[in-house]
């Protein structure tokens, strides 16, 4: 019996009370996460965005993981996200970066330990851009987001230890593009690319 185990989360619908208080977990819920524009937030929502797309919205986030989702076939995803409009500012735009620096990951799903080496943990990265840039946002618009799936090898590969991305560099290492919705089929094209791969070079030994 594993006793580092995660623990069983139970799935909560919003109207909870908060015992002691007139208050729900919905009213919690209103003031942890209004803020979609806040990068903590709309980092949350854009992983919710492609759970949602992948079919996987039914389970319980947790952290901490290894990777932030693994589909139905096994395919490790880690979503990165950025946006040109910031909750901190009413001017100006913000330049599209994102952080995909190796790290060393803690796997709750089997309670530890903390892998020796830095690496990056998935099969695939999901680069989500809230693409408003007219000075009014809608984070909840799925219409307004972007989505650049590309295989964790080409990162590797092209980029080695590099920590940070920004839009000109993605876009250079030719990720399929995808607008909500077809975020699916992206993932199962770099999927069946690496098993095309994998067969050839199987052929050839």
């Amino acid at each position: 019996m594993n006793d580092k185990a995660p623990r069983q989360l139970q799935r909560m619908h919003g109207n909870e009370p908060i015992v002691g208080t007139t208050l729900t977990l919905v009213n919690f819920w209103q003031w942890l996460a209004s803020n979609l524009l806040g990068t903590v937030n709309r980092s949350a929502l854009a992983e919710f965005l492609v759970a949602s797309d992948l079919d996987l919205s039914g389970e319980i986030r947790r952290e901490w993981k290894s990777c932030d989702l693994t589909t139905k076939s096994g395919i490790r995803i880690e979503v990165k996200s950025a946006a040109y409009l910031q909750d901190w500012t009413k001017d100006g735009l913000s330049k599209i970066v994102f952080r995909i620096a190796k790290t060393r990951r803690w796997d709750p799903d089997i309670g530890g330990p903390m892998s020796t080496e830095a690496s990056r943990n998935a099969d695939v990265y999901v680069f989500c851009i809230l693409n408003n840039q007219d000075g009014a946002t809608n984070p909840l618009d799925t219409s307004k987001w972007e989505f650049y799936v590309l295989p964790t090898a080409t990162l590797d590969a092209e980029l080695g230890n590099q920590k940070t991305l920004e839009l000109g560099g993605l876009k250079r290492l030719n990720p399929i593009q995808a607008k909500f919705g077809e975020i699916q089929k992206a993932v199962a094209a770099i999927e069946q690319a690496k098993s095309n791969i994998a067969v050839s070079g199987a052929d050839k030994s």
